[in-house]
């Protein structure tokens, strides 16, 4: 469980397919519009204990979705106990996963966890360490190891399967906060894997690396300025003899680089009235995802979608609820070069502009929200005006 961060630890997530990516130059647009709001992340971080969800169209078969969970219960003694997830789904499915934790802490200041994934219906669960430095509602310093499927050799009822090495993931994570400044950051390794099947004659390699960081800085008219910077690198490869099929020779190398700059300044602020706020913000993506098809090289391509835009959204609330509106403008280029010398390269650029319009239903303690979003197509006028919309909930304790 992470209290201060939006991210659990999690091994190898256990994606094993290696597939062409079908994102479109719109999507990047639909997950800005669809992330929660400054405010609302910082509430999340914050608190020990809460769960949150968010979902919607991408105009693909694959829906958008994100479920965070992180519960906490402290016992006598210096221990506690929790249970965390968070599973992002947009490039590709996911299983969903688990994480429980027991942690002991001698002092305030430190504390030793035990962690678990029960991924693996065997009589033993996965098994790893923590150790932690402060409290991850404040400032803090934490590392941790965690094997994953680490008995899945000592006895398998379904097939022969087999894992060597089996998936190995490091992480390091902290946070500060000063009295006008918040920092975090988090790295993981997933360390190279290796699923054997020889019922199939496939062996399955895998490893992977993520970063995250946010800065933010809140000056003296209660503006909140905010940069976010996440990486995600994933290589996969499926090996198997000529006369497998091409989905099982094949591999893989997908590559997410995403920056995001930006402002909310609330009510009272420079053109706000009292209540209400806005916020103004750029973004950049590029994804990237390199695949070779060995049984069929004319199907082998290199995908890349770049994305930057600007975005800005309005929020006027009432007692019971708000109503945010949001804009989204980008300039996109989508470039897919193909490994057959014989196939031209698709070129596609592009600009984007959605409208956003949401209804925000407020409990009554303030510490949580449900959502409802619709979004229209502002360059699709009138030809394809609607875009679908999503929904969001969020639950703090």
């Amino acid at each position: 469980m992470l209290g201060g961060l939006t991210g659990t630890v999690q091994a190898f997530d256990g994606a094993m397919q290696v597939e062409h990516s079908y994102l479109n130059p719109e999507n990047f647009l639909d997950l800005q519009s669809y992330q929660f709001g400054p405010q609302k992340d910082r509430a999340w971080r914050r608190a020990e204990e809460g769960w949150r969800t968010t979902g919607g169209s991408l105009g693909l078969d694959l829906l958008y979705t994100r479920l965070q969970v992180k519960l906490w219960e402290r016992l006598p003694h210096g221990f506690a106990a929790g249970l965390s997830v968070d599973h992002e789904e947009f490039y590709e499915i996911k299983p969903l996963r688990y994480q429980v934790e027991v942690e002991w802490r001698p002092i305030a200041l430190w504390g030793v966890s035990l962690i678990g994934m029960p991924s693996y219906d065997k009589r033993n669960a996965d098994q790893g360490v923590a150790l932690t430095f402060g409290q991850r509602t404040g400032s803090y310093l934490r590392v941790s190891h965690l094997p994953q499927n680490l008995f899945y050799n000592e006895k398998n009822l379904y097939d022969n399967s087999s894992l060597n090495p089996h998936p190995v993931e490091n992480q390091v994570e902290g946070a500060w906060f000063g009295e006008s400044w918040e920092a975090a950051f988090r790295q993981r390794w997933d360390l190279p894997s290796q699923f054997e099947d020889p019922d199939r004659s496939v062996t399955f390699h895998h490893q992977g690396l993520e970063r995250w960081a946010l800065l933010e800085y809140t000056d003296r008219q209660q503006r909140v300025w905010g940069w976010k910077q996440r990486f995600l690198q994933s290589r996969k490869a499926r090996e198997a003899p000529p006369s497998g099929t091409s989905q099982d020779r094949r591999r893989q190398t997908l590559e997410w680089h995403s920056q995001t700059l930006e402002v909310e300044c609330p009510g009272e602020s420079l053109a706000a009235p009292s209540g209400q706020s806005y916020g103004l913000g750029i973004r950049w993506d590029v994804f990237r995802n390199h695949l070779v098809v060995t049984a069929d090289p004319k199907s082998s391509e290199d995908f890349q979608l770049t994305t930057l835009q600007i975005f800005g959204s309005w929020r006027d609330p009432g007692p019971e609820h708000a109503w945010e509106y949001g804009l989204y403008l980008g300039a996109v280029e989508k470039r897919i070069v193909y490994e057959d010398p014989g196939t031209p390269a698709d070129h596609e650029p592009s600009t984007q502009a959605k409208l956003r319009v949401s209804w925000d239903l407020l409990h009554a303690d303030g510490q949580g929200s449900w959502m409802i979003t619709t979004t229209w197509n502002l360059d699709g006028l009138p030809r394809d005006f609607w875009d679908g919309g999503n929904m969001t909930y969020q639950r703090t304790f």
